[in-house]
């Protein structure tokens, strides 16, 4: 497919202005990545105070918004290791493991699409 002069023009203008935008995001998100660490300082520091003062069960009311702790639980992914160890604690031939584990990992779905890559010229 080949693109005309007027279409080689639009072209260059949308590459141009995807890489100024690319460099908005960049710079974007470098900010917002300094916000959450800030944050995230913040937020075990409020923790750890209410922790050590027995505030478990109390209600900060802060305006629009109320803070109170709340236990969370997060699982780790399941790996492909820990489904192993898994089969190898619950059956006993190793082939089956085998097997099943190779079914597993060759049955995945798999998604394919295109993206565009930028690498910086030298």
């Amino acid at each position: 497919m080949s693109l005309e002069v007027t279409d080689s023009s639009k072209f260059e203008k949308y590459v141009q202005y995807y890489l100024i935008l690319d460099q908005e995001i960049e710079k974007q998100q470098e900010q917002l990545k300094q916000i959450k660490l800030k944050r995230a300082e913040l937020h075990s520091k409020i923790i750890d105070i209410m922790k050590n003062n027995s505030w478990e069960k109390s209600v900060l009311d802060a305006g629009i918004y109320k803070l109170h702790l709340v236990e969370k639980k997060q699982y780790t992914s399941l790996s492909f290791s820990y489904i192993e160890k898994c089969l190898d604690m619950l059956l006993s031939n190793k082939k089956s493991i085998s097997v099943i584990m190779n079914k597993i990992k060759s049955e995945r779905e798999v998604k394919t699409s295109f993206e565009l890559k930028k690498e910086t010229n030298p």
